[in-house]
């Protein structure tokens, strides 16, 4: 298995276990990550964590993270939405959305969903590790911020060249 020089691997820490680090990997665990609990019990630190695990591990060419933040900050002095909002500094997270804002949401919907329709028919055309060798950039390549890091209207990040979500 060549999927770790590949830059398959997205190994997230969760926390500390009696053998070392709890981790999920998002590659070969499957591509998803369900953090739930009532208010209070950490679930936005975790997910910090998790981000801030996931941007150490891999260059910002090589991982790009989406935050969507739901209703955090209740009962906080953090306001709605708020919660993963100290993430989006890190270069690797490319857009931070807050799920109370239908037409971003629905907007974020059609972008990843064209988005996986464009990775599907490159993966479908050739061999991925081939595909990976001839597309690899510079290790030393780092990716573009907006001026001043915040986009225009939420202090949101702007999105990736490519992408249709404004």
């Amino acid at each position: 298995d060549d999927t770790e020089s590949l830059g398959g691997r997205a190994r997230a820490v969760l926390g500390a276990g009696p053998r070392g680090p709890v981790t999920a990997d998002l590659v070969a665990d499957g591509p998803h990550l369900l953090v739930e609990g009532p208010p209070g019990s950490g679930r936005t630190e975790l997910l910090r964590a998790v981000v801030a695990s996931l941007a150490a591990a891999e260059r910002p060419d090589r991982l790009g993270m989406v935050l969507i933040d739901g209703r955090d900050g209740v009962g906080t002095a953090a306001g709605v939405g708020e919660g993963l909002r100290s993430c989006t500094d890190i270069p690797h997270v490319t857009t931070h959305l807050i799920a109370n804002d239908p037409v971003r949401m629905r907007e974020f919907a059609q972008s990843l969903s064209a988005e996986l329709k464009r990775r599907a028919e490159l993966v479908g055309l050739t061999d991925f590790a081939h595909w990976h060798t001839a597309h690899e950039v510079s290790g030393r390549m780092v990716a573009q911020r907006g001026p001043g890091g915040r986009g225009p209207g939420n202090g949101d990040l702007e999105g990736p060249p490519s992408s249709t979500l404004r």
